[in-house]
């Protein structure tokens, strides 16, 4: 599937924020995700969607690559989410990604990634 990632970046007080939408060559959207960053050098995902008939073709993929591209710019050094415990098919996917997870005793799960930013491209 041929996609265009279109980033919509911000910056208040030293805290970077990026909204990421996927457009289909339809052209229509067909995903989206947010990101921002901390100030202990880690980034944080979360609002990761890809509409239903968009699912298993890559979109979410690009998408969480492409954070991961932009935190390593900003020199973040590991990225973040957590998965509510009503989401908990999502988890193969982030762990295929790469990311490490842990279940609280609320129930929801806690994912990471070490970003080594040689490695992102």
């Amino acid at each position: 599937m041929n996609l265009a990632i279109l980033p919509m970046l911000v910056e208040i007080d030293g805290v970077f924020r990026c909204h990421f939408t996927a457009i289909s060559s339809e052209p229509e959207q067909v995903g989206i995700v947010d990101l921002t960053s901390s100030p202990k050098e880690s980034a944080f995902l979360y609002a990761l969607y890809v509409r239903p008939e968009y699912r298993q073709q890559g979109v979410g993929s690009h998408l969480v690559f492409e954070c991961e591209k932009l935190a390593a710019a900003w020199g973040c050094t590991s990225i973040g989410l957590t998965v509510v415990k009503n989401n908990e098919a999502v988890l193969p996917f982030y762990r295929r990604l790469g990311y490490s997870t842990f279940c609280f005793p609320d129930g929801n799960w806690n994912c990471r990634k070490d970003i080594i930013p040689e490695e992102i491209r």
